[in-house]
């Protein structure tokens, strides 16, 4: 079961680094652009258009956040489940699908 362990392990590191992604990356260019828009108007034709996709690429973000921090939850108890030896990698496996899913809180989608 250290197959499963380590699968629900890179799972766990995938679901962090894309809650991770979207907060430091994304969402501060969505709001520094909305901002702009509310303050000033488009200057371009195309800031409407970059804000939308930053809208649905925090969307994007936080559903493989979501997808895999949950298949790392899952996975990872079926690994120390069926572990004899109850090691550190499940359990690491766990905390990382759980930081992962928690971690969108930080940069919540502007769903509407």
């Amino acid at each position: 079961m250290k197959a499963l362990a380590i699968i629900a392990l890179v799972l766990g590191l995938g679901a962090v680094g894309a809650a991770g992604y979207a907060k430091v990356e994304t969402f501060g260019n969505y709001q520094s652009l909305d901002k702009e828009l509310k303050d000033h108007g488009p200057s371009t034709k195309y800031d409407v258009p970059l804000l939308q996709e930053y809208k649905d690429t925090l969307a994007h973000l936080h559903m493989i956040a979501w997808g895999a921090g949950a298949l790392a939850l899952v996975l990872g108890g079926v690994a120390m489940a069926k572990a004899k030896a109850k090691g550190g990698l499940p359990i690491a496996a766990i905390v990382l699908g759980v930081v992962g899913i928690g971690a969108t809180v930080l940069s919540s989608p502007p769903w509407t």
